[in-house]
């Protein structure tokens, strides 16, 4: 075999290991990456879980809101009632003093 026949024959053996080498390197970098973005993904759908139940909480939390509104609500009205009875009950007895001093 000639030298440069040879010398052509072992270049293309060393491109051919280097590439195998850089195909290596690039395998080896797309699973990193993937390995990543299972990591995030994973972290994500916890995050939407969590979201979820959160959400879920806020609605509990309004509705009660609402009836905690209601439930105030009604006290007024009650206490407005007692205020009316009170001053009503003054105004009677307001009268009574009159019509005993008189």
């Amino acid at each position: 075999m000639p030298k440069q026949s040879k010398k052509q024959a072992s270049q293309t053996k060393d491109s051919s290991r280097e590439i195998r080498i850089l195909m290596e390197e690039q395998r080896s970098q797309f699973n990193t990456v993937a390995e990543q973005y299972n990591s995030i993904d994973r972290k994500l759908k916890h995050q939407e879980v969590a979201l979820s139940k959160i959400e879920m909480e806020v609605q509990i939390v309004k509705s009660r809101a609402g009836s905690i509104d209601a439930m105030v609500s009604s006290i007024e009205r009650e206490l407005d009632i007692v205020k009316e009875a009170i001053l009503d009950s003054s105004r009677r007895a307001d009268r009574l003093e009159q019509n005993a001093g008189v």
